[in-house]
């Protein structure tokens, strides 16, 4: 429609800032309401630590593992560097208290997709029995 000369460059222009401006306004919005006032204290922020260390170092490999899977996106490997890349929003959301108080538990997403992909190719039939 710019190139036919139909509409004004100057309004698409105008308009897509305008729609700017409103997502940064609502996406603003948002982080307010979600922004708590909720602060850790440091007691049980020490302990959950140590407690999570012992847990991850020395404790079952399952835990381990799923910590692993809930927490880091992805690790990459050099010569002579490992990095560990994690998604601060995902850790921020798992850490924040929910309704009640309590912190919020990982979802893995796809978690109950992937298990019914598991238990259907461990099935001698491969599909649900009943």
């Amino acid at each position: 429609m710019v190139e036919g000369g139909v509409t004004d460059l100057d309004a698409v222009l105008k308009t897509l800032d305008a729609d700017r401006d409103k997502a940064k306004a609502a996406l603003n919005r948002i982080r307010g309401r979600t922004a708590s006032a909720f602060s850790f204290d440091p007691g049980a922020t020490e302990q959950f630590g140590g407690l999570m260390h012992q847990s991850i170092s020395s404790g079952d490999v399952p835990f381990s593992k799923a910590y692993m899977r809930a927490v880091v996106d992805r690790i990459e490997v050099d010569d002579d560097v490992i990095r560990i890349i994690v998604d601060k929003a995902t850790l921020k959301q798992a850490i924040a208290p929910g309704e009640t108080g309590a912190p919020r538990r990982f979802n893995r997403r796809n978690a109950s997709a992937r298990s019914a992909t598991r238990r259907s190719a461990r099935h001698p039939c491969r599909r649900s029995c009943g």
